[in-house]
């Protein structure tokens, strides 16, 4: 499976942080933020459901993911 780039990991960084940093509601930034997920998804193979060798093997990957994730529902 793909790896993330530390390339890939300051892009997708900054877009998460562009996100965050618009002047919108939380609804739009939400939608945002899952378009962001989705594109992480598609480009990494990321499982649906919990997967704990997929977790093991991309650590910073996941961590990321996750806080994309939590930052839809603040």
């Amino acid at each position: 499976m793909k790896q993330m780039t530390f390339g890939e990991m300051k892009i997708f960084t900054q877009r998460y942080k562009n996100i965050m940093n618009l002047p919108i509601d939380r609804h739009h930034k939400g939608v945002n933020l899952a378009a962001l997920m989705d594109d992480l998804e598609k480009m990494f193979n990321i499982p649906f459901f919990h997967n704990e060798e997929y977790e093991v093997d991309h650590p910073e990957l996941m961590s990321f993911y996750r806080t994309v994730s939590e930052a839809r529902s603040l």
